[in-house]
């Protein structure tokens, strides 16, 4: 049986090509973590918001008198718990008489029932009114949301050192790789185009962007719908705002997508250029640059396991000798599932899984720019 060579890394390209299985309960109980951290964090703010201080000196400006009061709860505006939104009739005239009356729905706890009646000193201006009087943020309100965002870029930092971690031991028993078959062989031409081509590993297609945009609108729709039989008021405001978002789907979901993500420097890219040649890079690390004379052939290799697959680059240089600084390159197998494969003798892996994305847009590149020199193949798994 054939054994797997462990290799360290030396010059930063940590980690393998890997393709897992997502586990739905893990999926499930991350969206349910995420839920509970914002709303977490969003209760914290409002309670933050509406805790009022005393009553700040001075004549009013205003004068509330509240009228009814009703209790929303336990989602709301405010997150989670229970809040009191009442209706005021404010007079703008601070000689007390009913001279400039208008009605005027007040804020979280700005004003509870045990106001009903009596006059209240607020401020305000277009129709908008407050309790006047002092108001200081305590640190709680504001420790959690700067706690979950520095949690989730601990998490994020995390997630990507475990993924480029270079490999200790194969994870099971080693695979054994099917004989594989040419699928594109070489100088298969496309269309002429001319440019560099940048290309991100893990590129969404337009099937999973519309996946995505899809599930959010149903929920968007779902919230809409729901918005025309509860009662009026804060829950059907909340509910109409969230439909509100998610019908945007499309347009603030593609700042999730890679190609959106951030600056180039901060982004895994695989560029092909008519001019220079393949360069791939990741995140601030300078990767390395291969010109066509060094390069007799880029293949483009899907290996399959069951619903499971994986899209691996390797680069076959014409003399080997001539860039040892890829020597860590040299023997990068791959994972797919939970078994890892053995790497491709005699080249130089892309330490990155494409998409099916971003295997057409490398297809498409390779055909326009040198299709003499690039080939696809495919695999079973066994």
């Amino acid at each position: 049986m054939t054994t797997v060579t462990t290799v360290t890394p030396s010059t930063g390209y940590e980690g393998v090509p890997a393709v897992r299985k997502p586990s739905p309960l893990r999926i499930a109980g991350r969206v349910v973590l995420v839920a509970l951290v914002f709303l977490g964090a969003w209760t914290c703010m409002a309670r933050g918001l509406s805790r009022l201080g005393p009553e700040r000196p001075g004549p009013p400006s205003a004068l509330a008198y509240a009228t009814s009061c009703d209790e929303v709860g336990p989602i709301s505006r405010g997150g989670l718990g229970y809040y009191w939104m009442c209706t005021a009739e404010v007079d703008t005239n601070v000689s007390g008489k009913y001279d400039e009356l208008k009605t005027v729905r007040f804020g979280l706890n700005e004003l509870t029932p045990a106001d009903i009646g009596k006059p209240v000193k607020v401020i305000g201006s277009k129709g908008k009114f407050r309790r006047d009087v002092e108001r200081h943020l305590p640190w709680w309100a504001v420790v959690p949301s700067v706690a979950a965002f520095v949690g989730a870029v601990l998490w994020a930092h995390r997630v990507r050192q475990r993924r480029f971690r270079p490999p200790t031991k194969p994870r099971g028993a080693e695979a054994v790789i099917a004989p594989a078959v040419c699928v594109r062989p070489l100088r298969t031409p496309g269309a002429p185009r001319f440019g560099d081509h940048v290309i991100f590993p893990n590129d969404w297609s337009r099937a999973r962007f519309w996946r995505v945009t899809g599930v959010i609108w149903t929920v968007a729709a779902i919230s809409g719908a729901a918005s025309f039989v509860l009662p009026s008021g804060d829950p059907q405001d909340a509910t109409r705002a969230f439909a509100l978002v998610g019908s945007l789907a499309p347009l603030w979901v593609i700042g999730a997508t890679p190609r959106w993500l951030g600056r180039a420097s901060n982004r895994t890219e695989l560029t092909v250029s008519r001019i220079n040649g393949i360069g791939w890079q990741r995140r601030d690390k300078l990767g390395f640059m291969l010109s066509w004379n060094d390069i007799a052939e880029v293949r483009l290799v899907t290996l399959t396991d069951g619903d499971l697959i994986l899209r691996v680059v390797d680069i076959y240089p014409v003399d080997p000798d001539r860039r040892p600084d890829l020597q860590s390159l040299w023997e990068l197998g791959a994972e797919l599932g939970q078994r890892s494969l053995p790497p491709a003798r005699g080249a130089h892996r892309i330490p990155e899984a494409l998409s099916d994305a971003a295997a057409d847009k490398l297809r498409t590149a390779m055909t326009t720019v040198f299709p003499e020199r690039f080939s696809e193949y495919s695999a079973q798994v066994s």
